[in-house]
């Protein structure tokens, strides 16, 4: 029989369950679309979140005056702390710090020919990693709330709902998640996306976290996955396999990109709502075809572009990202819809063979002119699905529209009055000079190991250079 109800756990309660150690015969299972939980990782290895911050201003200052060393005072304030840190973290658990091997690591990397400076150091250091210790006890006895469910999974997206409504919200995304069917499974080809939906769950197991209904095994044989990890880890392949898609950047294995879902959702529906459903429409089509179409639009547009945003210019390393990701997307899905037909993803459409070099031509243009004009600054989801009714990229700018984009962003130039500190370089600068240098450069120049400074008249870092020089005239 289902039932909820509240029970207050002291947070060394909730990780020992969390370690699958039962607390009145009640454990800790995250159902497979939950995210991860901080508090364990806390808990589990506390010293881990120590950082400079932690350390009182008092604790360093005394150190510093005790240490009595000449140089920078604020750089050797910051060694100290930077050092107290280092020390702490090679201790996994808080009862194991020992303040004489604080001590030491700071007397190590600071030394002195003061007498007596150990036991000075280890004075200073007692009454703060006592009250470190003591905070780490007081929160390991803290009670929180913990909402105890017994009955049917199906039912818990209802009781995630309720809790959501006063807590942390859950990304739309996250909701996606719990509200989509996880037992309608189907079948893919990409060995890339069952790594992703892999390391997803593998980064909960690796917490000691028990994943219901997880068989890492049976994933990767059968490779069958639900609606939402087939999106989770197509996003997160689209995000890391394509250099011009590495939108979103230092993302936890567990942590949505919520690029596949929108992007998906822009090729298959009209407008942005059809996301909360979208799992119907994958469920009913031929996901491996669909997926194969989509990789064709997605090199397309990379082809496209890349003249531009690949072009050398002044990069020093990789190249930045000059496009905003709905601008990308909606390149994309228009691409998608302009060349294949849902009910018929065999073959393109009979008008693509003409309108191939139309949008080809006319979509270098929007790139470049969206830029300039930062179109896509605002917007969103709407704007992605708007710009495909009718697929604007199959119109040519008009001249009139060109000289205004242009007059407006030389008139935006003109404005700047820079003496002191120069602003850097915006996208629209770079994008405008990569177009007029492309027919310049030569293959020699791209593949060269000399840099250039396309952007300046007199590059920066000569101006340093001479900013200390006598002239004499």
């Amino acid at each position: 029989m289902a039932g909820c109800y509240s029970e207050s756990w002291t947070m060394k309660d909730l990780t020992d369950a969390l370690k699958n150690m039962h607390k009145d015969n009640k454990k800790i299972v995250v159902p497979m679309f939950q995210r991860g939980n901080t508090i364990k990782k806390y808990m589990t290895f506390p010293n881990k979140y120590v950082d400079d911050e932690l350390i009182p201003n008092e604790v360093s200052d005394s150190v510093f005056e005790t240490l009595g060393l000449g140089g920078s005072e604020k750089s050797i304030k910051s060694k100290i702390r930077e050092e107290i840190v280092k020390a702490i973290r090679k201790f996994e658990s808080v009862d194991e710090i020992e303040t004489y091997d604080v001590a030491k690591a700071i007397i190590t990397e600071l030394p002195t020919n003061k007498e007596g400076i150990m036991d000075s150091v280890i004075n200073i250091m007692k009454p703060f990693l006592k009250k470190y210790k003591d905070n780490y006890e007081e929160i390991s006895k803290s009670t929180i709330p913990v909402i105890v469910y017994s009955g049917d999974e199906d039912s818990l997206p209802i009781i995630f709902d309720r809790i959501n409504s006063q807590g942390t919200p859950l990304t739309q995304y996250e909701v996606y998640a719990a509200s989509w069917p996880l037992d309608k499974k189907f079948g893919i080809c990409n060995d890339r996306i069952i790594e992703r939906v892999l390391k997803k769950y593998d980064s909960l197991a690796d917490d000691e976290y028990s994943v219901d209904g997880y068989k890492r095994d049976e994933v990767r044989l059968s490779k069958t996955v639900s609606a939402f990890e087939y999106l989770f880890g197509l996003g997160k392949h689209l995000n890391n396999d394509y250099e011009f898609l590495y939108i979103e950047k230092n993302e936890a294995d567990d942590e949505i990109n919520p690029m596949a879902f929108e992007l998906v959702n822009a090729c298959i529906n009209e407008g942005r709502d059809g996301i909360k459903t979208l799992y119907n429409e994958i469920l009913s089509i031929d996901v491996k075809l669909f997926e194969t179409r989509l990789i064709e639009a997605v090199k397309f547009v990379e082809k496209i572009i890349a003249p531009i945003t690949r072009f050398k210019g002044n990069t020093r390393g990789r190249n930045s990202l000059l496009y905003s990701k709905f601008q990308i997307l909606s390149m994309i899905a228009c691409t998608f819809r302009e060349k294949y037909d849902l009910s018929n993803m065999t073959v393109a459409r009979r008008s693509w063979t003409t309108n191939r070099p139309i949008l080809e031509k006319n979509m270098v243009q929007h790139f470049v002119y969206d830029i300039i004009t930062d179109e896509w600054s605002n917007g969103g989801t709407n704007k992605l699905h708007s710009v495909s009714k009718p697929n604007k990229y199959m119109k040519e700018i008009p001249k009139v529209a060109w000289e205004s984009a242009l007059s407006g962003w030389f008139e935006q130039e003109n404005l700047r009055n820079e003496k002191s500190k120069v602003a850097s370089t915006k996208n629209a600068d770079i994008v405008i000079l990569n177009c007029i240098y492309l027919s310049t450069f030569t293959a020699l120049d791209q593949l060269s190991i000399e840099k250039f400074d396309v952007e300046h008249i007199a590059p920066k870092e000569i101006m340093y250079s001479l900013k200390n020089f006598t002239w004499i005239f």
